[in-house]
């Protein structure tokens, strides 16, 4: 039977896999901690990319709080060559996507949706 480790990277894979727009995925902790990413993710470059990305949600959490607009969704951050998308998992984990540019948004939303789903369902972060 696979390790917890291994089903989130294969969840994380079959996330990267659902459309050729979502180039890779990582999860990590609120405190910067890289937990896995898929196949598809240079290991030290999401490792940097979590620390920073934990800074980004945070500020996010308080500034959605700030202007009193509920719970954060998601982070979206538009760049000249592609996409980055936060989007919570459980209180102190998130999930990053990096999406090609101008990807379809809808579609990654309902696939990364899916995967999160999978994800806490089966306890995987437990």
């Amino acid at each position: 039977m696979a390790t917890k480790s291994e089903q989130i990277k294969h969840e994380l894979d079959r996330l990267v896999g659902a459309t050729g727009e979502i180039q890779g995925a990582f999860l990590a902790r609120d405190n910067g901690l890289l937990i896995s990413t898929s196949h598809s993710y240079d290991q030290k470059k999401a490792q940097k990319e979590a620390a920073q990305a934990a800074i980004l949600f945070t500020y996010a959490k308080r500034f959605s709080d700030g202007v009193e607009n509920g719970g954060l969704q998601k982070v979206l951050v538009n760049g000249s060559d592609g996409d980055t998308i936060a989007l919570p998992v459980t209180e102190d984990v998130f999930l990053v996507i990096s999406a090609s540019k101008d990807p379809m948004l809808g579609m990654v939303f309902i696939e990364a949706e899916a995967a999160l789903k999978r994800i806490v369902e089966t306890g995987l972060l437990d």
